[in-house]
C-alpha cells in the first residue's frame, strides 16, 4: 500500500503488541508461551484482546494481588462471573449481590441505548445505535469541556444550543 496502512487493521494493533512481547521474552531466553499475568503483583491490570479470559480464579489472583485498577480494554475479557466478584472489591467495601450488580448493570445500558437512539432519532439517523452512540459521547464530553471552561465557544445554556455533526457515509 503506497500511502502506508494495513489491510488487517483491526488485528494489526494486538498482533504487533503480541510479536513485540514475543521478541521481548525471547531476548531474555523466556517465553511468553502459556503465561497469564494474573496474580502478579502489579498496580494496573487491563486485559485485552481475548473473550471471556479472566475467570473468578483469575478475578481472585488479580483481588490478592494488590492491583489499584482492573481496565477492560478488549471487547468482554471477564466472565460475568469474575465481574460480578471484581465489582465487589471496592474501595468502600460493599459487597453486592448477583442481582444487585446485575440491576445496576442493566439501568447503565439501558441509558447508553436510550441515549444512542435519542441522539440518532434527533439527528435524523432513524435508529443508527452506532452513530447515535458516538454521537452522545461527543456531545458528553464538549458539554463537559464547556462546563469545565475548556472551550472558547460561546457557552448558552444546553437547551438553546443548536448542535451540528457530520457522519460519514458509513453511519447513515
Amino acid at each position: 500500500m503506497s500511502y502506508g496502512g494495513s489491510l488487517i487493521r483491526p488485528e494489526a494493533t494486538g498482533y504487533g503488541a503480541v510479536y513485540y512481547v514475543n521478541e521481548v521474552f525471547a531476548h531474555e531466553g523466556d517465553s511468553i508461551k502459556g503465561k497469564k499475568p494474573w496474580g502478579v503483583k502489579a498496580d494496573v491490570y487491563m486485559p485485552c484482546a481475548t473473550q471471556n479470559d479472566v475467570n473468578l480464579e483469575s478475578a481472585k489472583l488479580i483481588t490478592n494481588s494488590g492491583a489499584r485498577y482492573y481496565i477492560e480494554v478488549a471487547n468482554m475479557p471477564t466472565t460475568n462471573e469474575a465481574l460480578t466478584y471484581l465489582m465487589s472489591q471496592n474501595s468502600m467495601r460493599y459487597s453486592w449481590t448477583a442481582e444487585k450488580v446485575d440491576a445496576k448493570l442493566h439501568a447503565i445500558m439501558k441509558n447508553i441505548h436510550d441515549n444512542s437512539a435519542k441522539a440518532a432519532k434527533e439527528n435524523g439517523l432513524g435508529y443508527n445505535l452506532v452513530a447515535g452512540a458516538n454521537i452522545a459521547g461527543f456531545a458528553k464530553v464538549a458539554d463537559a469541556m464547556i462546563a469545565q471552561g475548556s472551550s472558547n465557544r460561546l457557552r448558552t445554556p444546553a437547551s438553546r444550543r443548536k448542535r451540528v455533526f457530520f457522519c460519514s457515509e458509513q453511519t447513515r
